[in-house]
C-alpha cells in the first residue's frame, strides 16, 4: 500500500504488506493533497529500480487509477481496495482468530 499524508507533514508513509508481514517507511515529500492507494507491490518494486539514485517520482489518484510519473516514464496503474490490506493495528490478534 502507498500512503501519503496531508501536506504539513511533508512526508509519505509507504507500507508494505503481504498479510503475514509488514513494514513501513516514512520519507520526505512535497504533498499536495493528502490521499491514500494501494497498489501491487511487485509493480512498484519493479519501478523503483528503475528509478536514479536521488530521482523523483510523481503520484496522482484519478478515480480507481493511480498516474506514476518518473522522469521521461510514465505509468498508469489501477489501485486495489484498500480495506483488503489491513495495518497493522487493523490485524485480528491471533487468540481472537481461534
Amino acid at each position: 500500500m502507498l500512503q501519503w499524508r496531508r501536506r504539513a507533514t511533508r512526508e509519505i508513509l509507504v507500507r508494505a504488506n503481504n498479510l503475514d508481514r509488514e513494514t513501513e517507511v516514512r520519507m520526505p515529500a512535497e504533498v499536495m493533497k493528502a490521499g491514500a492507494a494501494a497498489l501491487p507491490g511487485e509493480v512498484l518494486q519493479a519501478l523503483a529500480k528503475r528509478l536514479t539514485r536521488g530521482g523523483q517520482c510523481e503520484v496522482s489518484l484519478v478515480d480507481d487509477r493511480a498516474h506514476l510519473v518518473a522522469g521521461s516514464s510514465k505509468y498508469d496503474l489501477r489501485t486495489l481496495p484498500i480495506a483488503d490490506f489491513p495495518g497493522r493495528n487493523q490485524l485480528p490478534s491471533p487468540s481472537s482468530s481461534r
